[in-house]
């Protein structure tokens, strides 16, 4: 629609912004509107949402760092593939990690993706 000149170009701007309102991409919808309006300013509810998104981020972060970390070291890794269960209760007995754990790094990887 927008590479064929269908619907107006402002039309289209304005759908992906309502399309993005609720979804973690606030910056993202927040670079539509200064281009859909020429502008620098956005509005608040923007700025607002945004700041719900990185609390979000932030906490997560936080949250799935242990299990970030394991996973950021080869040997732990190794330890986990040599395993050929990849067993929680090996996690849990050797690392510390729990099923809460995991669930909390899904989470993280959803939110990014």
């Amino acid at each position: 629609l927008q590479t064929r000149g269908i619907s107006p170009e402002e039309d289209i701007m304005n759908s992906k912004i309502e399309l993005l309102k609720d979804t973690n991409m606030v910056d993202f919808a927040m670079d539509i509107y200064r281009q859909n309006n020429g502008t620098e300013e956005v509005p608040v509810e923007m700025t607002e949402r945004r700041k719900v998104v990185i609390g979000n981020l932030t906490q997560l972060q936080e949250t799935a760092a242990p299990i970030v970390d394991f996973l950021l070291d080869e040997n732990k890794v190794k330890d986990l593939r040599n395993d050929k269960a990849y067993n929680i209760k090996m996690l849990q007995d050797q690392y510390n990690i729990s099923q809460d754990d995991i669930e909390v790094l899904f989470k993280f990887a959803k939110f990014q993706f």
